[in-house]
This record gives structure tokens, C-alpha cells and sequence, in this order.
């Protein structure tokens, strides 16, 4: 079993709901990281899955809330935020 400690962070899908993230890393290309920052999601900002269904989810990052595709959530990295976490 892969687990968040072995590679250093999980894709946001993998998460439950309501389990509050930092992102590590948005995997893609330019314009899909532009895209999301556009709309809040950047690396080193806080995320919250806060409802789920098979195809998307949506999450709350700052005071918005956003619905992504699966596609979308398995390319941000997050680690589960904790107090620790900077």
C-alpha cells in the first residue's frame, strides 16, 4: 500500500471530505497550473474536499468553492494539513 509518507504527498482525490490539505505541486503544464491559480488553487494554499461524487468534487479554497473533475483533482498533490504544517 502507497501511503502519503512515501512519496511525499497524494493526489486531492484520494482524499475524504471535510480532511483539510496543503498543496505540494499542480502536475500539468502551464496552462492548466494559470487556469487553477485563476481560481485560487496554487501551490503552499490551504484546500478542503467538502463534497464527492464519482465523476468530480468540490472543494473550498479561501472563501470560494470550486467543483473539479477527478481528472483535475489527481493532478494536485496535497499533504494532509496539519498543525505542523507551515
Amino acid at each position: 500500500m502507497v501511503t502519503e509518507k512515501m512519496i511525499g504527498g497524494l493526489p486531492l482525490a484520494f482524499f475524504e471530505i471535510d480532511r483539510q490539505a496543503v498543496i505540494l505541486k499542480i502536475k500539468g503544464v502551464g496552462e492548466i497550473k494559470q487556469r487553477l491559480a485563476s481560481i485560487g488553487i496554487a501551490e503552499n494554499e490551504e484546500i478542503i474536499i467538502v463534497a464527492k461524487n464519482a465523476q468530480s468534487c468540490i472543494v473550498k479554497v479561501k472563501e470560494s468553492k470550486v467543483a473539479l473533475d477527478f481528472k483535475m483533482t489527481n493532478k494536485i498533490i496535497v499533504k494532509e494539513k496539519t498543525e505542523w504544517t507551515n
